[in-house]
């Protein structure tokens, strides 16, 4: 009892009691779902805990070093790459990963910045993959890409107690340069297409007009045809009625030449009223000599 109630022994007392109620809290850890605390004995690494209550060896034996998440992560960037053919893109792209429970020792110690180090490999593996291809290429490749990254991803980081989860590429999108480029190649075309659909709706109106004019030709002609006939058969007519009861002196042609000298007549009244015009009238019929005649003499 004297001991006990000693100054010195009280402080012991009161040592171990504090200690006491420390080691006491400190055996319990609580962990949060998704994560998982990290556990050190003097330094080294001891366990992890998984998600709910689990004891532990007092402090300062075994301490809390940490904690690390369990759950799905994503991470985004962009990566701008030239292609075979000298265009510069930029391609969007996303990770998701997580830690594999079993490997929470190496996930933890292994690497100190593993996402900084994920957005390296993935630039790279980006960019030597973009280089081997031309721009149009570049378009068409999302899943080439996305394969590379994850095969590149899955074999640096599992030993690391990393798994990738999914690896996501965008459409690359072209530079302002390009762009403008793009704008000016399209605004060709379209003026191209447009002076083409002109030249097309030229060349059909003059292939309508032409096979109009050649329908037009053919009903003239067959108008013509029948006006001639029509004359013909006047004439042929009018030299019958002509002939008819008048004595043999009187040939056909004489009616003939008789009915030239009435349209001769007939041409030089019309040509009367029309100055300026001239007619080339047969004077001699025999000898076929014609003189003009001018409508102003």
């Amino acid at each position: 009892m004297n001991e006990i109630s000693s100054p010195g022994g009280t402080i012991v007392f009161v040592l171990l009691a504090i200690y006491g109620v420390i080691a006491v809290i400190t055996s319990f850890v609580v962990t949060r779902q998704k994560s998982s605390v990290v556990l050190t004995m003097f330094g080294k690494f001891h366990k992890s805990t998984k998600p709910g209550l689990s004891l532990k060896l007092p402090w300062p034996i075994v301490v809390k070093d940490g904690v690390i998440e369990l759950n799905i992560q994503e991470i985004k960037g962009d990566v701008t790459v030239k292609s075979s053919d000298n265009a510069f893109l930029t391609i969007p792209w996303a990770l998701q990963f997580k830690v594999i429970e079993t490997k929470v020792e190496q996930a933890y110690y292994e690497l100190d910045d593993p996402q900084a180090q994920m957005k390296s490999y993935i630039l790279n593996t980006l960019r030597g993959e973009a280089s081997n291809l031309t721009m149009q290429e570049l378009f068409k490749s999302n899943e080439s890409f996305e394969r590379a990254v994850d095969e590149t991803l899955s074999q640096r980081f599992d030993k690391y107690g990393y798994e990738i989860i999914n690896v996501l590429v965008d459409d690359p999108q072209p530079s302002n340069e390009l762009k403008v480029a793009f704008d000016e190649v399209i605004a060709s075309k379209r003026e191209k297409e447009a002076a083409q659909n002109k030249a097309d709706a030229v060349r059909i109106k003059m292939i309508g007009q032409a096979d109009a004019e050649g329908e037009s030709l053919k009903i003239k002609a067959r108008a013509f045809k029948e006006f001639r006939k029509e004359i013909a058969e006047g004439n042929s007519e009018a030299i019958k009625a002509f002939l008819h009861d008048i004595d043999n002196s009187i040939t056909a042609k004489d009616v003939l030449e008789f009915f030239e000298g009435v349209d001769l007549r007939d041409a030089i009244r019309d040509s009367s009223k029309n100055p300026g015009s001239t007619v080339i009238i047969p004077v001699d019929f025999k000898n076929n000599i014609t003189i003009p005649v001018n409508s102003k003499e």
